[in-house]
């Protein structure tokens, strides 16, 4: 019979050798579900669907939205309440859906 403490390591070895195959794994269906939802945002502005938008929004202070203009210049707005009130005003008065570009 293996004593104990031998089949204790045994058993912390095997493990060990699982656990990056479950991160791996983990980071996988994290990075999925991070570009589900970068998706959705496109797809939900470009609908005009304020509220879908919305949803797919962390909504902090430190929230960033950044964009190019056409001139190759870029603009940015800081915080959650200047974005949403920024993307509705945009969605209000252009309310025709655009076609998603991806």
């Amino acid at each position: 019979m293996i004593p104990l403490s031998t089949r204790a390591v045994w058993l912390l070895v095997g493990l060990s050798l699982l656990l990056p195959l479950v991160a791996s794994a983990q980071k996988k269906a994290d990075r999925e579900a991070i570009k589900k939802v970068a998706l959705a945002e496109t797809d939900y502005f470009f609908a005009r669907d304020y509220e879908g938008w919305a949803d797919t929004i962390v909504k902090a202070d430190e929230a960033l939205q950044v964009w190019n203009n056409g001139d190759g210049s870029y603009t940015h707005a800081m915080g959650w309440k200047t974005i949403s009130k920024n993307v509705k005003a945009f969605m209000e008065s252009h309310p025709e859906p655009d076609a998603t570009p991806l």
